[in-house]
């Protein structure tokens, strides 16, 4: 077994600290949630995902643990819409 396993740390979170190690090449910054209505049946969160690395990046999946379902959804600004973003 593991020394940090057998520390009380659980698989899932030994690897988040070894990649927590690792060169970050997506950067992700700004991301709110405003509080829904009291019976609302969706939510929505805003932030910034950014590759700063050279390479080519493929987002494979979001999740949540206090959501059943988790879209994404991209959104460009122009700069005629500045005011928006």
């Amino acid at each position: 077994m593991c020394e940090a396993l057998a520390t009380g740390t659980t698989e899932k979170e030994f690897i988040a600290n070894i990649l927590s190690l690792l060169p970050k090449p997506i950067k992700i910054e700004d991301f709110y949630m405003n509080q829904g209505a009291k019976n609302a049946r969706s939510a929505a969160a805003y932030g910034k995902i950014t590759n700063i690395s050279n390479a080519e990046d493929v987002l494979i999946s979001v999740s949540s643990p206090i959501a059943k379902r988790v879209e994404l959804h991209q959104t460009r600004c122009l700069k005629l819409e500045r005011r928006l973003c």
